[in-house]
Protein backbone atom coordinates (compact mmCIF):
# COMPACT_ATOMS: atom_id res chain seq x y z
CA UNK A 1 0.00 0.00 0.00
CA UNK A 2 2.98 2.35 0.98
CA UNK A 3 4.65 1.64 -2.61
CA UNK A 4 1.27 2.35 -4.47
CA UNK A 5 0.56 5.16 -1.95
CA UNK A 6 4.14 6.54 -3.35
CA UNK A 7 3.61 5.88 -6.82
CA UNK A 8 -0.04 8.09 -6.96
CA UNK A 9 1.79 11.00 -5.09
CA UNK A 10 4.79 10.93 -7.47
CA UNK A 11 2.45 11.51 -10.57
CA UNK A 12 -0.14 14.22 -8.61
CA UNK A 13 3.59 15.86 -8.01
CA UNK A 14 4.57 15.47 -11.50
CA UNK A 15 1.45 16.99 -12.96
CA UNK A 16 1.76 20.32 -10.50
CA UNK A 17 5.36 20.83 -11.33
CA UNK A 18 4.22 20.82 -14.95
CA UNK A 19 1.70 22.99 -14.43
CA UNK A 20 3.52 25.47 -12.33
CA UNK A 21 5.77 26.21 -15.77
CA UNK A 22 5.55 29.53 -17.28
CA UNK A 23 3.12 29.68 -20.55
CA UNK A 24 5.52 30.60 -23.22
CA UNK A 25 7.51 26.88 -21.54
CA UNK A 26 3.74 24.94 -22.08
CA UNK A 27 2.99 26.47 -25.57
CA UNK A 28 6.84 25.55 -26.69
CA UNK A 29 6.19 21.65 -25.30
CA UNK A 30 2.53 21.59 -27.17
CA UNK A 31 4.31 23.42 -30.42
CA UNK A 32 6.14 19.81 -30.97
CA UNK A 33 2.98 17.80 -30.69
CA UNK A 34 0.13 17.03 -33.47
CA UNK A 35 -2.34 19.73 -33.80
CA UNK A 36 -4.52 17.34 -32.75
CA UNK A 37 -3.04 16.41 -29.22
CA UNK A 38 -2.41 19.81 -28.79
CA UNK A 39 -6.10 20.78 -28.72
CA UNK A 40 -7.24 17.78 -26.51
CA UNK A 41 -4.98 19.06 -23.77
CA UNK A 42 -7.36 22.35 -23.20
CA UNK A 43 -9.47 19.83 -21.37
CA UNK A 44 -7.11 18.89 -18.61
CA UNK A 45 -7.46 22.45 -16.31
CA UNK A 46 -8.63 26.10 -16.89
CA UNK A 47 -5.36 26.52 -17.21
CA UNK A 48 -4.76 24.29 -20.21
CA UNK A 49 -7.99 25.55 -21.83
CA UNK A 50 -6.59 27.88 -24.55
CA UNK A 51 -2.64 27.08 -24.24
CA UNK A 52 -2.81 25.51 -27.67
CA UNK A 53 -4.34 28.71 -29.17
CA UNK A 54 -1.12 30.21 -29.32
CA UNK A 55 1.02 27.22 -31.06
CA UNK A 56 2.87 28.64 -33.91
CA UNK A 57 2.28 25.47 -36.44
CA UNK A 58 -0.99 24.26 -36.93
CA UNK A 59 -1.11 21.30 -39.16
CA UNK A 60 -4.24 19.36 -40.37
CA UNK A 61 -4.41 15.95 -42.28
CA UNK A 62 -7.06 13.08 -43.23
CA UNK A 63 -5.44 9.75 -42.53
CA UNK A 64 -8.39 7.91 -43.94
CA UNK A 65 -11.66 8.66 -46.28
CA UNK A 66 -13.56 8.68 -43.29
CA UNK A 67 -11.76 11.67 -41.92
CA UNK A 68 -13.15 15.16 -42.45
CA UNK A 69 -10.68 17.63 -40.93
CA UNK A 70 -12.33 21.00 -42.22
CA UNK A 71 -14.41 21.62 -39.51
CA UNK A 72 -11.69 20.81 -37.13
CA UNK A 73 -9.55 22.94 -38.63
CA UNK A 74 -12.16 25.85 -39.12
CA UNK A 75 -12.66 25.58 -35.30
CA UNK A 76 -9.15 25.87 -34.57
CA UNK A 77 -8.02 28.97 -36.20
CA UNK A 78 -11.09 31.07 -35.26
CA UNK A 79 -9.98 29.69 -31.81
CA UNK A 80 -6.35 31.37 -32.36
CA UNK A 81 -4.90 34.02 -31.05
CA UNK A 82 -1.73 34.95 -32.37
CA UNK A 83 0.11 34.47 -35.86
CA UNK A 84 0.95 31.46 -37.41
CA UNK A 85 4.41 30.46 -38.51
CA UNK A 86 3.42 27.34 -40.61
CA UNK A 87 -0.33 26.27 -41.77
CA UNK A 88 -0.20 22.64 -43.60
CA UNK A 89 -3.43 21.02 -45.19
CA UNK A 90 -4.27 17.81 -46.30
CA UNK A 91 -7.69 16.94 -47.53
CA UNK A 92 -9.68 15.02 -50.29
CA UNK A 93 -13.10 15.45 -49.82
CA UNK A 94 -15.31 16.36 -52.71
CA UNK A 95 -16.22 19.84 -52.24
CA UNK A 96 -14.05 21.37 -50.03
CA UNK A 97 -12.57 23.81 -52.32
CA UNK A 98 -15.03 26.81 -50.93
CA UNK A 99 -13.45 26.01 -47.43
CA UNK A 100 -10.13 25.53 -48.26
CA UNK A 101 -10.04 29.16 -49.64
CA UNK A 102 -11.59 30.38 -46.59
CA UNK A 103 -8.85 28.37 -44.51
CA UNK A 104 -6.21 30.22 -46.60
CA UNK A 105 -7.74 34.00 -46.20
CA UNK A 106 -7.68 32.85 -42.49
CA UNK A 107 -4.19 31.84 -41.95
CA UNK A 108 -2.93 35.01 -44.23
CA UNK A 109 -4.73 37.33 -41.87
CA UNK A 110 -2.54 35.48 -39.51
CA UNK A 111 0.41 36.44 -41.03
CA UNK A 112 1.36 33.01 -42.00
CA UNK A 113 4.71 31.87 -43.01
CA UNK A 114 4.92 28.65 -44.58
CA UNK A 115 2.08 27.75 -46.28
CA UNK A 116 0.86 23.79 -47.61
CA UNK A 117 -1.73 22.52 -49.38
CA UNK A 118 -2.42 19.22 -50.25
CA UNK A 119 -5.95 18.45 -51.84
CA UNK A 120 -7.41 16.60 -55.38
CA UNK A 121 -10.53 18.66 -54.70
CA UNK A 122 -10.36 20.49 -57.53
CA UNK A 123 -9.32 18.24 -60.08
CA UNK A 124 -8.69 19.60 -63.55
CA UNK A 125 -10.76 22.50 -62.67
CA UNK A 126 -10.18 26.21 -63.01
CA UNK A 127 -9.07 27.18 -59.09
CA UNK A 128 -8.42 30.33 -57.92
CA UNK A 129 -7.10 30.95 -54.61
CA UNK A 130 -7.93 33.95 -52.54
CA UNK A 131 -5.92 36.94 -53.75
CA UNK A 132 -5.09 38.19 -50.31
CA UNK A 133 -2.44 35.03 -50.85
CA UNK A 134 -1.00 36.75 -53.32
CA UNK A 135 -0.14 39.62 -51.59
CA UNK A 136 1.13 38.03 -48.38
CA UNK A 137 4.38 39.99 -47.06
CA UNK A 138 4.66 37.51 -44.40
CA UNK A 139 4.93 33.88 -46.58
CA UNK A 140 8.08 32.48 -47.27
CA UNK A 141 7.40 29.25 -48.26
CA UNK A 142 4.51 27.86 -50.67
CA UNK A 143 3.65 24.22 -51.02
CA UNK A 144 0.56 23.45 -53.37
CA UNK A 145 0.07 19.84 -54.42
CA UNK A 146 -3.30 20.13 -56.28
CA UNK A 147 -4.54 18.91 -59.84
CA UNK A 148 -6.02 22.21 -61.34
CA UNK A 149 -5.54 24.70 -63.82
CA UNK A 150 -4.13 27.25 -61.47
CA UNK A 151 -5.55 30.88 -62.17
CA UNK A 152 -3.55 33.98 -61.20
CA UNK A 153 -4.66 37.13 -60.13
CA UNK A 154 -3.90 40.22 -62.96
CA UNK A 155 -0.71 40.69 -60.03
CA UNK A 156 1.54 39.64 -57.20
CA UNK A 157 3.66 40.76 -55.11
CA UNK A 158 5.11 38.08 -52.92
CA UNK A 159 8.02 40.65 -51.59
CA UNK A 160 9.14 37.68 -48.91
CA UNK A 161 8.49 34.11 -50.68
CA UNK A 162 11.85 31.98 -50.96
CA UNK A 163 11.17 28.85 -51.70
CA UNK A 164 8.23 27.33 -54.08
CA UNK A 165 6.82 23.60 -55.05
CA UNK A 166 4.42 23.45 -57.56
CA UNK A 167 2.90 19.89 -58.33
CA UNK A 168 0.26 18.81 -60.36
CA UNK A 169 -0.44 22.83 -61.28
CA UNK A 170 -1.58 23.12 -64.73
CA UNK A 171 -0.25 26.14 -66.19
CA UNK A 172 -2.77 27.59 -69.23
CA UNK A 173 -1.98 31.58 -69.35
CA UNK A 174 1.72 32.34 -70.48
CA UNK A 175 1.03 35.79 -69.55
CA UNK A 176 -0.33 35.90 -66.22
CA UNK A 177 2.47 33.11 -64.93
CA UNK A 178 5.10 35.09 -66.19
CA UNK A 179 3.13 38.34 -63.90
CA UNK A 180 3.06 35.88 -60.96
CA UNK A 181 6.99 35.04 -61.01
CA UNK A 182 7.95 38.41 -61.53
CA UNK A 183 5.97 39.06 -58.44
CA UNK A 184 7.62 36.84 -56.37
CA UNK A 185 11.41 38.86 -56.55
CA UNK A 186 13.41 37.19 -54.09
CA UNK A 187 12.92 33.52 -54.96
CA UNK A 188 15.56 31.31 -53.79
CA UNK A 189 14.21 27.50 -54.62
CA UNK A 190 11.51 26.28 -57.19
CA UNK A 191 10.25 22.86 -57.64
CA UNK A 192 8.10 22.36 -60.39
CA UNK A 193 6.65 18.58 -59.75
CA UNK A 194 4.49 17.17 -62.52
CA UNK A 195 3.57 20.58 -63.88
CA UNK A 196 2.17 20.80 -66.78
CA UNK A 197 2.49 23.45 -69.37
CA UNK A 198 -1.30 23.39 -70.99
CA UNK A 199 -1.32 24.46 -74.87
CA UNK A 200 1.60 27.44 -74.06
CA UNK A 201 4.34 27.55 -76.61
CA UNK A 202 7.13 29.75 -74.78
CA UNK A 203 7.26 31.29 -71.24
CA UNK A 204 9.65 33.08 -69.97
CA UNK A 205 10.58 33.18 -66.01
CA UNK A 206 13.19 35.72 -64.12
CA UNK A 207 14.18 34.74 -60.91
CA UNK A 208 17.55 37.10 -59.88
CA UNK A 209 17.65 35.53 -56.48
CA UNK A 210 16.85 31.45 -57.96
CA UNK A 211 20.08 29.55 -56.41
CA UNK A 212 18.29 26.34 -56.78
CA UNK A 213 16.21 24.79 -59.81
CA UNK A 214 14.60 21.28 -59.54
CA UNK A 215 12.06 19.95 -62.25
CA UNK A 216 10.52 16.80 -61.96
CA UNK A 217 8.58 15.25 -64.99
CA UNK A 218 6.98 11.99 -65.58
CA UNK A 219 4.00 11.25 -67.45
CA UNK A 220 2.62 8.12 -65.53
CA UNK A 221 2.88 10.50 -62.13
CA UNK A 222 0.56 12.94 -63.19
CA UNK A 223 -3.12 13.34 -61.03
CA UNK A 224 -4.05 12.32 -65.16
CA UNK A 225 -1.66 10.45 -66.72
CA UNK A 226 -3.37 11.00 -70.44
CA UNK A 227 -1.07 12.92 -72.97
CA UNK A 228 -0.90 16.54 -72.56
CA UNK A 229 -1.15 18.93 -75.44
CA UNK A 230 1.33 20.98 -73.49
CA UNK A 231 4.18 19.08 -73.94
CA UNK A 232 6.94 20.60 -75.57
CA UNK A 233 6.73 24.29 -74.18
CA UNK A 234 9.80 26.20 -74.14
CA UNK A 235 10.03 27.31 -70.44
CA UNK A 236 12.71 29.80 -70.17
CA UNK A 237 14.66 31.12 -67.26
CA UNK A 238 16.64 33.88 -66.58
CA UNK A 239 18.63 33.06 -62.97
CA UNK A 240 22.07 34.94 -62.79
CA UNK A 241 22.37 33.39 -59.11
CA UNK A 242 21.18 29.55 -60.03
CA UNK A 243 24.20 26.93 -58.41
CA UNK A 244 21.73 24.01 -58.89
CA UNK A 245 19.86 22.37 -61.30
CA UNK A 246 17.83 19.20 -60.95
CA UNK A 247 16.17 17.37 -63.53
CA UNK A 248 14.07 14.05 -63.11
CA UNK A 249 11.95 13.11 -65.78
CA UNK A 250 11.33 12.12 -69.54
CA UNK A 251 11.73 16.10 -71.18
CA UNK A 252 8.41 16.47 -72.41
CA UNK A 253 9.04 20.16 -72.45
CA UNK A 254 11.92 22.23 -73.11
CA UNK A 255 14.10 23.89 -70.42
CA UNK A 256 16.38 26.74 -71.28
CA UNK A 257 18.76 28.49 -68.68
CA UNK A 258 20.16 31.62 -69.45
CA UNK A 259 22.07 34.36 -67.76
CA UNK A 260 23.87 31.49 -64.90
CA UNK A 261 27.24 32.35 -64.35
CA UNK A 262 27.04 30.79 -61.42
CA UNK A 263 25.76 27.43 -62.01
CA UNK A 264 27.95 24.84 -59.57
CA UNK A 265 26.02 21.67 -60.31
CA UNK A 266 23.66 20.39 -62.92
CA UNK A 267 22.05 16.80 -62.41
CA UNK A 268 20.24 15.06 -65.27
CA UNK A 269 18.35 12.04 -64.77
CA UNK A 270 16.28 10.61 -68.16
CA UNK A 271 13.45 8.44 -68.09
CA UNK A 272 12.38 6.55 -71.08
CA UNK A 273 9.28 4.84 -71.91
CA UNK A 274 9.32 3.65 -68.38
CA UNK A 275 13.00 2.84 -68.76
CA UNK A 276 15.83 4.68 -65.47
CA UNK A 277 18.43 5.47 -67.57
CA UNK A 278 21.91 6.67 -65.77
CA UNK A 279 21.72 9.93 -64.44
CA UNK A 280 24.01 12.90 -65.63
CA UNK A 281 25.87 14.85 -62.91
CA UNK A 282 27.72 17.84 -64.31
CA UNK A 283 30.13 20.12 -61.76
CA UNK A 284 32.44 22.87 -62.76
Amino acid sequence: MDAMSSNKKSKSNSKRSISKLPDVILQRILSFLPTKDAVKTSVLSRRWEYLWTSIPNLEFREDSARDNVIPFADRAISLHVSDIKKFTLECYKDGDEPCIRRLITAVVRRNVEELEINTDDARDRLLQLPESLYVSASLTRLDLTICCILKFPPSTCLSSLKHLRFKFIKFTDDVSTQQFFSGCPVLETICFDESVWTNLCSVGLRAPKLWKLEIIEDQNERCDPEPEPSDGCEVVIFAPSLRYFDYDGEFLNDYCIYDSPTLNEAKIHLREVGIELPSIVCKT
